[in-house]
Formats: structure tokens, sequence, C-alpha cells
């Protein structure tokens, strides 16, 4: 008896460490002051990604390819992850994906050209001046004082984007919409059935969500702004 099963799907379906890599991604950071924040990386027995205000970690034997993080003693990275799990919390998703499609959306914009500092003032925009026995800090006469030779900027793309200045609240503490839709993206790229929040301590400290085989912390916001305050998860 032939038991072989053949795929007959004419559309591709991922390799799963490529799922894995691509829930990284979404995490990692563009500060050019920290180039070890803009890629994926291992620490320990982790693969890990971060952008600052989130950040996510697996199981490295999860995703091939990715290189030992390159910061001084990056332990801290480790050790800035709560090992504890002190709550057992599901997210209402659903009832946030509703409050959110209620958001007013606005314009979308693309960062045109480049900031680039100038170089006699180095960006502060003054120079200083000498007659004499006198000194004095003055607007650069190669930029004008505005520190920059070329700025960059931001044009319309005509594309509508949820508006990010408003807030859901989870618990003791309030976070972006921006950074609630990215988790909600972590779940959809993982194909997870829920989120799980799994720690809290207190209203300013970190959050951490277990989604399928990740773990992401997330950095709440303050509590200001109560009437930008879409839906509230107690």
């Amino acid at each position: 008896m032939n038991t072989e099963i053949t795929n007959t799907s004419t559309e591709a379906k991922p390799v799963l460490g490529e799922v894995y890599l691509d829930a990284l991604k979404l995490h990692q950071g563009n500060d050019e002051l920290r180039p070890w924040m803009k890629k994926p990386f291992y620490v320990k027995d982790l693969a890990v990604a971060t952008d600052a205000h989130t950040m996510i970690w697996l199981d490295k034997n999860l995703v091939d390819g990715l290189e030992e993080c390159d910061r001084p003693n990056p332990s801290i990275v480790t050790d800035s992850m709560p090992k504890e799990i002190n709550e057992n919390f599901t997210i209402d998703v659903e009832k946030i994906k509703d409050a959110i499609s209620k958001i007013e959306l606005v314009d979308d914009f693309n960062i045109v050209g480049e900031s680039i500092k100038c170089s006699e003032c180095d960006g502060d925009g003054e120079v200083e001046w000498e007659y004499e026995n006198w000194t004095k800090d003055f607007d650069c006469p190669k930029c004008d004082g505005e520190g920059y030779k070329s700025s960059e900027t931001r044009v319309k793309n005509g594309k509508k984007v949820i508006d990010p200045g408003f807030q859901i609240d989870i618990k003791q503490s309030r976070f972006s919409v921006e950074m609630i839709l990215k988790l909600l993206k972590t779940q959809e790229i993982l194909n997870a059935k829920e989120i799980v929040l799994c720690y809290q301590i207190r209203p300013n400290a970190p959050y951490v969500f277990i989604i399928g085989e990740a773990k992401v912390l997330c950095m709440p916001m303050q509590k200001i702004d109560e009437d930008k305050v879409v839906v509230n998860l107690a």
C-alpha cells in the first residue's frame, strides 16, 4: 500500500524557522546609535530581538543563522527578562480589534531625504567667535544656525493608517495602539491561538506576554490623555 502523502496545494507554506525569524524582525530596532538592536541575535540559549520598547525571545534552536549579540556585556539583555510568572490573563483580542477598527484613520507619510549634520558646527547650530580676548557663540555661518546641511522631510504617500495617538489599558497599565498592533501582528505571524499576560508587577514596569513559542516584553506608557483610551481590559 502506498502511504506517501503528496501536498497538492499550489501555495507554498513558509518554513517554520522563517516564521519565527519574521516574528523576531518585527521587534528589531532601527536606532543608528544602537546597531546591535538592528537585527535579531543569539544570547545564551535564546533568539532575541528588541527595539528598546518591546523585546521578543524564544528558544534559539527554533531559528537558524543568527549571530551572537555583539553589544558589550550581552548578559544585560537576559538579565532584563523577568523570570517569574505571576499572571495568567488571556487578552481579549476580538475586543481589542473591535475597538481599534473604530479609530479614525489619518494620513501616512514617507520619510524623504536624510538629515546630515553641518560639518562646521557638528549639528549644534552655533560656533564660537573670538575677537581679541572676547569669545561669544553665534549662529553657524555655514548652515545659518540650522545645525544640518540637509534634513529629512515627511511627505504624504496617499495611504491612511490608524492614528497612533490612541491608547489601550490592560490591567494597571497603558499601552500605545501601535504597540498593541505589534502584539497582534506577532500573534498572526506565529499563528498563535491566544495572547496571555504572564507577568506584571506595577503600572510603569514591563509586561510580559506569551504568544505561542515566544515571550514578548512591552513597556507601558504614562497614563495621560484619558480621552485617547479606546478600550480597557481589566
